[in-house]
C-alpha cells in the first residue's frame, strides 16, 4: 500500500483521493519527534536509503521551513527529522516552494 506521498516512488501522483490524510499522518509523526510547529502542507518524496527508509521533504502549513524526514519503509514513523540545509549538504535539497531560499 502506498499512500500519496510515497506513491512517488513510482513515479505516480493521486488522482482520485486528497494527499491531506498522509499529510495529517506525517503531521502526527512530526508530533511525536518533538516537532509540533509544522502541520504538514505538502510533501515530495525523494528517494529511498539503503536502510529502508524513505526520504520525504515535507512544507509548513504557516511557510516556516519545511523537514526532510527518514521514514520507515513499513510504517509512519519518523527515523530521522533533517533542516533542508542539513538535507542539502547530504546531497538531498529541498525542491518544495515554501522551503526553497530565494
Amino acid at each position: 500500500f502506498y499512500d500519496c506521498v510515497r506513491a512517488g516512488q513510482l513515479g505516480q501522483e493521486c488522482k482520485l483521493n486528497s494527499p491531506q490524510s498522509a499529510y495529517d499522518s506525517i503531521t502526527k509523526a512530526l508530533v511525536a519527534k518533538g516537532r509540533t510547529t509544522c502541520k504538514v502542507a505538502g510533501a515530495r518524496y525523494i528517494g529511498a536509503t539503503e536502510a529502508k527508509n524513505d526520504v520525504i521533504e515535507v512544507a509548513c502549513a504557516d511557510g516556516g521551513p519545511g523537514f526532510v524526514l527518514h521514514m520507515p519503509q513499513s510504517g509512519n514513523t519518523i527515523d530521522q527529522v533533517l533542516s533542508c540545509g542539513q538535507s542539502a549538504a547530504a546531497g538531498a535539497a529541498c525542491k518544495l516552494p515554501t522551503n526553497v531560499k530565494k
